[in-house]
């Protein structure tokens, strides 16, 4: 499984420049990925919903197969290997994997796939 790192601090930046345009129609934040080497890869769009954060991803250049992205608790994101941005966001203390039965990471997400011709665009559910 390949791995598509988005840093908390992204998440938290735009979080706060959604609240602070809350009181008329949040607007979306747009973020660009990339790849270890620093090669754009693609983008992902936060909006602000009632219960969270949907975030959409649009990549292009990418292995086929499957791949991760996940919410991680340092605001640092160097490649090529990501560790910078140490584990996944945490804060309630829970386990790793969207269906451990104890609860899962808040930064934990589904994984999503990457078609053979390098590409995917994925909606993800509201992460909270």
């Amino acid at each position: 499984m390949k791995r598509l790192a988005l840093v908390a601090a992204t998440v938290c930046g735009a979080v706060a420049l959604v609240v602070a345009v809350s009181a008329q129609q949040p607007k979306p934040v747009k973020v660009m990925l990339a790849d270890g080497a620093g090669k754009a890869v693609g983008t992902a769009t936060l909006t602000e919903t009632k219960t969270g954060i949907s975030i959409a991803l649009d990549v292009k250049g990418l292995a086929a197969g499957e791949h991760a992205i996940h919410i991680h608790q340092t605001a640092k994101c160097d490649g090529p290997a990501f560790t910078t941005a140490g584990g996944h966001f945490n804060p309630t203390a829970k386990k790793h994997g969207l269906e451990n039965p104890e609860g899962h990471h808040a930064g934990d997400m589904k994984n999503f796939m990457v078609a053979a011709n390098g590409t995917s665009r994925r909606k993800s559910p509201t992460t909270a």
